[in-house]
């Protein structure tokens, strides 16, 4: 990965975005206690999703500047913060370490797609990602979070739109 940083492996102009998240005390993992009260203390805040502090989970460097850095902040898109864990995009690789508390409480059960659909949203509006109309809608209709305008605008990236 060093490389893609010194080098500026990327393309200059595609806008690039992150998820920011702050876990709270009734959906944490019981496995990632240790790594947010670690955090919590490092950092001085509980802003954090037990891994990456709120702060820092961007898409560019946050402590080094040069013109790959301030190139990257250019093309950053913000987001919003998360009510979330950073293994939350997890299901089956956490079955190991998932507690009767962690079911109970439902911690790993959220919505991954949260995770996925506004990237592809994001390549869809910058031409990235190729958008081909529904049957009946019109090609100048452009597509809403989820894949699909009023019209039905579909995301051609073998991604399945919501309904």
């Amino acid at each position: 990965i060093d490389h893609v940083w010194v080098g500026g492996a990327h393309r200059r102009w595609v806008p690039t975005g992150s998820l920011r998240g702050i876990v709270e005390a009734h959906s944490l993992p019981e496995a990632l206690h240790q790594f947010s009260n670690t955090l919590s203390a490092q950092i001085e805040s509980g802003d954090h999703d037990t891994q990456v502090s709120a702060e820092t989970a961007v898409a560019y460097p946050v402590h080094v500047r040069n013109d790959n850095a301030d190139m990257l902040r250019a093309c950053a898109v913000a987001s919003e913060v998360q009510r979330t864990h950073h293994w939350s995009p997890l299901d089956k690789a956490t079955d190991f370490v998932t507690t009767d508390s962690d079911v109970a409480r439902a911690v790993y059960d959220t919505p991954k797609d949260r995770h996925i659909v506004p990237w592809l949203e994001t390549c869809a509006r910058f031409g990235l990602i190729d958008v081909i109309p529904a049957p009946g809608a019109s090609t100048s209709q452009s597509s809403s979070f989820g894949g699909r305008a009023a019209g039905g605008v579909a995301l051609a990236a073998g991604a399945a739109p919501h309904p």
